[in-house]
């Protein structure tokens, strides 16, 4: 058997969405400036946070001496931290926890997380996310379930877990109804 017979056959993926393929592809300011954020944007439509030492761009550049394109790098462990389906009262959602809700409350919770980010830019993939993504829509489905269903407080001496919430003493109330909506 030859190499080539050997080979995996990939197929190629499929486009991108439009607004995405045209923000990709558009050389104007917001092209460009999609393009030149591309990584915090990335992270504002994140479900989980990152966790690890990432390499500084000067040991990148320090290390590769072949010059060419500097590859993302890290030192040690790599983790994804998920915080719980609903924040804490007072606390604002972040990551996984903006998927439960609807997309323009989606959206405007990530443009305040990320002020130098274009809110046009945010709000349509909020919508498309929101249509599209299965993870979201399994959020979604989790919490309806949840929302539904009164859960046992549980108590804990060392404080490690906190007392969960009943349907009636739930410390999610302060969330506006329409949000989910």
């Amino acid at each position: 058997m030859t190499d080539r017979q050997r080979s995996a056959q990939l197929q190629l993926l499929p486009d991108p969405p439009e607004y995405l393929k045209d923000l990709l592809e558009r050389m104007g300011t917001h092209g460009r400036h999609f393009k030149g954020s591309l990584r915090q944007y990335n992270a504002a439509f994140a479900f989980t946070s990152l966790g690890c030492d990432i390499v500084s761009a000067e040991e990148r550049n320090a290390n590769n001496s072949r010059g060419g394109l500097n590859a993302f790098q890290i030192h040690g462990a790599l983790c994804h931290h998920q915080e719980p389906l609903l924040s804490v009262e007072g606390n604002t959602p972040l990551y996984a926890q903006l998927y439960i809700y609807n997309p323009s409350y989606d959206a405007q919770r990530r443009s305040e997380r990320n002020e130098n980010l274009d809110n046009e830019i945010i709000e349509n993939p909020s919508t498309l996310l929101s249509q599209c993504n299965p993870f979201a829509r399994i959020y979604r489905h989790a919490y309806k379930i949840l929302a539904n269903h009164e859960s046992p407080s549980i108590n804990s001496e060392d404080g490690a877990t906190s007392n969960g919430s009943t349907k009636s003493g739930s410390p999610y109330k302060s969330i506006d109804e329409n949000a989910f909506n």
